[in-house]
């Protein structure tokens, strides 16, 4: 019996990095754009929200918040599918640090919208600093893979 090993050719490996390079770059794009709007927010919560369990909140904002609300909403749940396929891309690397980086970047996102919507329901400071806190790590993460990314040959 033969085995297979498989081993990644150069070209797959640039090709992956360069994808990875977009993602970071869109991932960073998003999430600024995201804090812009979420930091005019104040006071925008939809009273119907208030103690709701969080994905409720999070459908009451979009349903019956203001249209910026509602924006901020549905592009952090984007943002979360674009740090998966950040994840799927520092796997397809091969490289350690652009999937620990990844994995960070993924989980920050993903408390920084349970902090939003844990907001939406509790108007709770700390919910809204786990926010920015996400927010913020996800950022460093995302500059720090296109910082240590090769240089395009």
């Amino acid at each position: 019996m033969s085995e297979t090993t498989t081993t990644a050719k150069p070209t797959d490996v640039l090709k992956h990095t360069g994808q990875l390079r977009a993602t970071a770059l869109a991932a960073i794009v998003m999430l600024l754009v995201e804090f812009a709007i979420g930091s005019n927010l104040d006071n925008t919560v939809p009273k119907a929200a208030h103690g709701e369990p969080i994905f409720s909140a999070f459908g009451i904002a979009i349903a019956q918040g203001p249209i910026a609300l509602g924006i901020h909403a549905v592009i952090g749940t984007l943002i979360i599918a674009g740090a998966i396929q950040a994840f799927v891309r520092a796997i397809q690397t091969r490289k350690i640090a652009y999937l620990v980086l990844s994995i960070i970047a993924l989980v920050a996102i993903v408390l920084a919208w349970f902090g939003g919507s844990t907001y939406v329901s509790t108007q709770s400071a700390v919910a809204s600093h786990i926010m920015g806190l996400g927010t913020g790590v996800a950022l460093l993460c995302f500059a720090i893979v296109l910082f240590i990314l090769p240089k395009r040959p």
